[in-house]
């Protein structure tokens, strides 16, 4: 899951490799962290522990990611992308919190580019 939210530096490469505002940008990377967190957690209950808290941010990062694009601080085609890549990581962390980890890995294939911009 971390893949999908993967930016060049705070520049998504859908958005024309342009710098995301710093809303959307610390939603993202609080994200990120929580979904690192999850991953390098040494027991199961603490790794969907995190998880839950990373759904929560990545909900979080939906929201900032609607008003952003609601003040046209990113065009509509980096808006969508964006949409795209949460929806995407939404549903990996729902798929991995349903089954057991291990089923969760051979099952989780997502269904877009693994990172932002990136062509398929």
């Amino acid at each position: 899951m971390r893949c999908a939210l993967a930016l060049e530096g705070e520049r998504a490469l859908a958005c024309g490799g342009r710098r995301l505002p710093p809303t959307l940008s610390l939603a993202l990377g609080r994200t990120r962290a929580a979904i690192e967190a999850a991953e390098s957690s040494g027991s199961v209950k603490h790794a969907r522990n995190a998880l839950r808290g990373a759904l929560r941010l990545l909900d979080a990062a939906a929201r900032k990611l609607r008003k952003t694009e609601a003040s046209h601080a990113i065009d509509a085609d980096c808006g969508r992308a964006l949409r795209g890549v949460l929806r995407d990581a939404r549903v990996l962390a729902k798929r991995y919190l349903k089954n057991r980890p291990e089923t969760a890995a051979r099952t989780a294939v997502p269904r877009g580019p693994q990172r932002i911009g990136t062509a398929d």
